[in-house]
């Protein structure tokens, strides 16, 4: 009864509809808009199993010696035993007795990136450590399989270089060329989107490092502007290459897809293949047009992967526009390939002016060497030259302060047409019975390097005085070139190109002619 009572109880209460949820209209925003932190933390590194140490309470016993790590078939000797600095008694680590940290980098899923300088070569790096440990072999195998990878890649312009590797405590460490910053900052630096000028340029330089990639069957997995570093001459590069997987070698299964935000639809259901990569680089360069931020997950994360982009979009230039459509597509077999992206009529544009410009670099390069080492040639042929300039220089010099105080006080005011008498052997400012001037110098070490020149005057002044010369030196020397040359410095003459080129302008204008040594008892003309 008391059954029946409560059946009828509950008919008789009036009926309650179902609730029903609605979902607030989404749209896409900018990173300004939402204030969202422009760096977020990146995403844990998958993790298939737990580590074996939490079965097995016995380990195998671990080396933390340094260990270079290769997989080149000839490998030279192990830059660790080569080390002159590296001391294997002292406490300190291989790391942190031949590196000095300069700068923390950045930090990722699987390791943390230092700017180093080696106290060998002082030459400065990239240094990526990894954050966890070796789980086990297996983890071991395929950490140091980064280094394989960065070992095939052949050398490219747009991707970072690799140097060498090591392991030690545990530890793997990448040592790579350093860039200036990554993607990621430069746009913490922006206030909002980069310009389209600058997106075309990255683009060009990612399409050539990824179509590289492609060429050799390796796909990346894991672009993203935290993953994109600029040179200092703002060349953008690839790098990261922990992800990469080898097409021809590489089981397929055993790929791992990088951050969510990035990752082409086909990722989820386990299809990898470059165009995943064209995918990721298509929502990079949306991102930094548009200050987009990007959803994790959710009805906006599959709405960019339908092919639904934000309204602000359409403010693009339709040669971008178009660009990023090709990359965006959702089947992955419409999608635009690396070289296909290449031969967009703006990338062809763009490329054409790119060689151009290397061409130029190279060849100032070439000159800047070529006339280094015309310096160098001029410079080892001029030293001697310079020592003998020098020591004429220096000779000259205290040849004429030695005239000067000899023949400049006594010096009379010369009538017209008197003759003075100069002699070989000692020098005096003494005048004749006639009135002619006699000089003498008795310093013939003084005199002998002007005893070569033998020349006459080319042009004689219309008001002149004939004097008789009987020595090495004439009238004209004291008259002429001493008066000019007072105001030289010896220091002039020490530099070697400036004095050839004094010598050069003397010899012009005939001051040569001033030194020469004249014949005894021969007329000459006197200019006043």
């Amino acid at each position: 009864m008391a059954v029946q009572q409560r059946l009828e109880d509950s008919t008789m209460q009036p009926y309650r509809p179902a609730p029903t949820f609605t979902l607030d209209s989404q749209s896409f925003s900018t990173k300004k808009e939402r204030k969202t932190p422009r760096h977020s933390a990146p995403p844990k590194p998958p993790a298939k199993s737990c580590p074996v140490t939490r079965i097995f309470t016995h380990r195998q016993p671990t080396h933390s010696a340094p260990v270079p790590v290769s997989f080149r078939p000839h490998v030279e000797k192990s830059f660790i035993a080569e080390s002159p600095i590296y001391n294997a008694q002292h406490s300190k680590s291989y790391f942190e007795q031949c590196y000095e940290i300069e700068d923390k980098l950045g930090k990722g899923s699987f390791g943390e990136v230092y700017r180093v300088r080696c106290k060998e070569s002082g030459k400065v790096y990239a240094c990526k450590k990894t954050i966890l440990k070796f789980r086990g072999d297996s983890d071991r195998r395929r950490r140091l399989a980064e280094v394989a990878k960065h070992e095939k890649l052949p050398k490219h312009a747009n991707c970072v270089e690799f140097h060498r590797a090591w392991e030690e405590h545990q530890h793997l460490f990448i040592l790579t060329e350093v860039c200036q910053k990554s993607l990621a900052s430069l746009s913490e630096e922006s206030p909002g989107c980069l310009p389209q000028d600058k997106v075309w340029k990255y683009a060009l330089h990612l399409l050539q490092a990824i179509d590289h990639l492609h060429r050799h069957s390796l796909v990346h997995m894991d672009i993203k502007p935290e993953n994109i570093f600029l040179s200092h001459d703002g060349t953008c590069k690839l790098g990261d290459f922990g992800l990469m997987f080898d097409m021809s070698k590489d089981n397929m299964s055993e790929a791992i897809e990088g951050d969510p935000k990035y990752m082409a639809p086909e990722c989820l259901m386990s299809q990898f293949s470059p165009a995943a990569d064209m995918f990721s680089l298509g929502i990079t360069l949306l991102e930094l047009a548009l200050d987009l931020d990007l959803p994790t997950q959710g009805s906006m994360w599959q709405s960019l992967r339908q092919g639904v982009l934000p309204s602000s979009f359409s403010e693009l230039s339709p040669s971008l526009q178009e660009l990023l459509l090709g990359l965006l597509e959702p089947e992955p077999k419409k999608r635009l390939t690396a070289a296909q992206a290449l031969l967009l009529p703006r990338l062809r544009r763009l490329s054409r002016q790119q060689r151009c410009l290397s061409i130029i670099k190279a060849g100032v390069r070439r000159l800047q060497a070529l006339w280094s080492a015309v310096l160098a040639c001029l410079v080892y042929v001029v030293s001697p030259v310079t020592t003998r300039v020098q020591e004429r220089a220096r000779l000259f010099h205290k040849l004429l302060s030695d005239t000067r105080d000899a023949a400049q006080p006594s010096l009379p005011a010369t009538p017209p047409n008197h003759k003075a008498d100069l002699s070989r052997d000692s020098f005096s400012s003494t005048p004749s019975r006639d009135g002619s001037f006699s000089a003498h110098c008795s310093n013939a070490d003084l005199i002998r390097p002007f005893r070569a020149v033998d020349r006459q005057l080319s042009s004689t002044p219309s008001h002149h005085d004939t004097f008789t010369c009987s020595g090495p030196l004439s009238y004209r020397f004291h008259s002429l070139c001493l008066p000019r040359l007072k105001a030289l410095d010896v220091h002039d003459y020490l530099r070697p190109i400036r004095f050839l080129l004094w010598a050069l302008q003397l010899r012009k204008r005939c001051l040569v002619d001033y030194l020469c040594p004249l014949d005894c008892g021969k007329e000459v003309d006197i200019p006043r």
